[in-house]
């Protein structure tokens, strides 16, 4: 158990990110991202690549804001998957946290 402070526009528990904490906010407001794809880019007609993949243009979307009390991260303590979703500092933010182990 441990308390973690993240600052204004700060990005934590990164998409894709293996993790071992579980969080309850304190203070403050956090933004829940997920990964949308904007465009899947193809080769060209005519290109020694047709039918090949160049590419996968995507950005994040933040789907909901979470506040004081509310807790997130519990997947990180009870499997061994990857972060599917990004988690960002909405205003200064005080947590309590859980560790794995």
């Amino acid at each position: 158990a441990g308390n973690h402070v993240f600052f204004f526009g700060i990005s934590f528990l990164l998409l894709g990110s293996f993790g071992d904490l579980f969080y309850i906010i304190l203070k403050g407001t956090v933004g829940v991202q997920v990964p949308i794809v904007i465009q899947k880019e193809e080769a060209s007609p005519g290109s020694k690549n047709i039918g090949k993949k160049r590419g996968t243009i995507m950005n994040f979307k933040e789907v909901v804001q979470l506040r004081d009390g509310v807790s997130f991260g519990e997947l990180a303590l009870i499997t061994n998957k990857p972060r599917s979703a990004s988690i960002q500092a909405k205003t200064d933010c005080h947590f309590a946290t859980m560790c794995k182990e």
